[in-house]
């Protein structure tokens, strides 16, 4: 007998379609695919993304109920006893009868459970952005929306909906937290396209430098017999690669009769690191707004690696001798690779999204700078580009301070627009006032000392670096920062680890992928913390670098 094949066969297109034209199949698969990805992350701890789910909602709520927390992850009562068995047979969860009603059992982490979670939260933070890291960063919002709506959609108890916000709308609701004034700040900030433009000699940016001037990072000194003794050495170090003095006594003789002049840095829009001094002689990055190229901010070489940089304070003569280089060699070799113009948006989104904080990290926006200066034929410059593990830094600062410097010049706005210190006291400008600094007494780093150096005293907060965490990197993303997070846990706030941090900063940026990265700082906004991740510089001028860790922004 045979078969008469056409009365089985249909032409409904359902049937006959691919599999992967059907959403449910498509959905499947990508569960697997962010399951495996979770594993590969999560996996030494033997935690299930559902367990994970578990932990992370009793860390946001609290203590509750069976049906409360089962209803939170959206699993069944059935399930979560399994789970919750799970959990406490590892020690990672206790119960307890309520208080207010005998009948309810209420769950809630142990100290273990919590430390877990600390473990896992930035590995899981990982593994969902690899899930859509293939995505625009529009394209994954647009998606958590999406599948919002549907879920909401086939969800009939109104107290079971998913809260639905969109992006634009999360924008708005930190946005708003700012006057109309300081959101004019804010959006002259996001309108900013930095690039790298040049690198030349100071006197060849600023022509009208006032003669025999240096710049100091932070506010001005209103005694030069106070100047702490870091940076005593620095402005002796930079007067004598002038040609202007040779020793403390002569540099501080010729600064009281006004032979020499010390003025603040970022008053000639200069931003220096720590106790770096600039002079007309020091080569600098010029970096330029693509869309108002009258709008300049200027930062010096780094002066390459501990111990003997510059910058650290502790006046040793290798530190001079590379300085001299830099101004003879190596800077006018580095001018000479600028060939065209470097946006910066993206170096210091890469940075961001892995792993960088922008200011006490950069390893990943060094990377990416490495490749924009290849190597010579020229040793000497090789070895300073191979030796200069924070070469990008100085890139990010002067970035950073021709951001939050675009809002300036707005009536009545609060953002700030300048920022550093002087080693005695952290001073700011606000965009309706940017001439004028406010000044507070500048608080030490409180963080990890390197090992031998337990005991050293670091130096209240020193340098222009300041401006990167004022436009809001820095110590607000130490929690997308694991090499440093971890050191700092039991230092510092524990809300610098989370998106709290952001909470004094204005709203997103449009160029950065991580959308919970606020920028601008507006000090009118409640917070629970606000910092600068530094170096500290021990305090005597002998030792130099002695660990690192949060400046507390001086309140008051």
């Amino acid at each position: 007998m045979t078969h008469d094949n056409t009365q089985t066969a249909s032409s409904d297109p359902w049937r006959n379609g691919s599999l992967t034209s059907r959403p449910g199949v498509l959905i499947r698969r990508l569960h697997q695919i962010h399951t495996a990805l979770f594993a590969l992350e999560c996996g030494d701890q033997n935690i299930t993304p559902v367990m994970y789910s578990v932990l992370s909602a009793l860390q946001q709520g609290g203590a509750m109920d069976q049906t409360t927390l089962a209803k939170a992850v959206a699993i069944d009562k059935t399930n979560m006893t399994d789970i919750l068995d799970r959990l406490k047979r590892r020690g990672l969860i206790k119960r307890r009868v309520s208080n207010s009603d005998r009948r309810v059992r209420l769950t809630s982490l142990t100290e273990e459970g919590e430390h877990i979670l600390d473990i896992l939260d930035e590995k899981a933070q990982r593994a969902h952005e690899r899930t859509v890291e293939s995505l625009a960063p529009e394209d994954r919002t647009r998606l958590i929306e999406m599948m919002t709506q549907i879920i909401n959609a086939n969800t009939p108890n109104g107290d079971q909906k998913i809260p639905f916000v969109t992006s634009g709308d999360r924008s708005a609701e930190s946005i708003s937290k700012s006057s109309a004034t300081t959101q004019k700040s804010y959006q002259k900030l996001i309108a900013v396209e930095p690039i790298l433009q040049r690198i030349a000699k100071l006197a060849e940016l600023i022509p009208t430098l006032p003669d025999r001037t240096l710049l100091h990072a932070g506010p001005p000194f209103s005694d030069f017999n106070n100047i702490p003794k870091p940076m005593r050495h620095s402005i002796v170090a930079t007067a004598s690669l002038e040609g202007w003095a040779t020793s403390e006594e002569d540099v501080f003789a010729k600064l009281q009769n006004g032979d020499l002049h010390l003025r603040p840095a970022q008053d000639f829009d200069v931003v220096t690191p720590l106790a770096f001094i600039v002079g007309p002689s020091v080569y600098c990055l010029e970096v330029v707004d693509q869309a108002a190229p009258g709008n300049r901010r200027f930062s010096p070489l780094n002066d390459g690696p501990a111990p003997y940089a510059l910058r650290l304070g502790n006046g040793h003569p290798e530190g001079l001798a590379l300085l001299r280089r830099l101004s003879t060699h190596i800077g006018p070799k580095l001018a000479d690779m600028i060939t065209t113009p470097i946006a910066l948006l993206p170096i210091l989104d890469h940075g961001l999204k892995n792993g960088d904080d922008l200011h006490g990290q950069v390893a990943a926006a060094q990377e990416k700078v490495r490749t924009l200066f290849p190597d010579t034929d020229d040793a000497e410059t090789n070895d300073y580009l191979a030796s200069a593990g924070q070469f990008a830094l100085n890139i990010i600062m002067a970035a950073s301070s021709l951001m939050i410097g675009a809002g300036a010049a707005i009536a009545d706005s609060d953002m700030v627009v300048a920022c550093g210190g002087n080693g005695l006291e952290m001073g700011y400008k606000l965009a309706s006032n940017p001439d004028s600094w406010i000044t507070r007494p500048a608080l030490p780093p409180v963080g990890v000392k390197f090992e031998g150096q337990e005991m050293a005293k670091a130096l209240p907060a020193i340098g222009d670096s300041a401006v990167i965490d004022a436009l809001g990197f820095g110590a607000a993303c130490l929690r997308s920062t694991p090499s440093l997070a971890e050191g700092y846990r039991d230092h510092v706030h524990p809300d610098f680890f989370s998106p709290a941090a952001h909470a004094p900063f204005i709203g997103p940026h449009p160029a950065l992928s991580d959308k919970s990265i606020m920028v601008g700082l507006d000090l009118t906004r409640p917070r629970t913390c606000l910092g600068v991740n530094l170096g500290m510089v021990e305090r005597t001028g002998t030792t130099g670098l002695i660990g690192r860790g949060v400046s507390p922004w001086p309140e008051g």
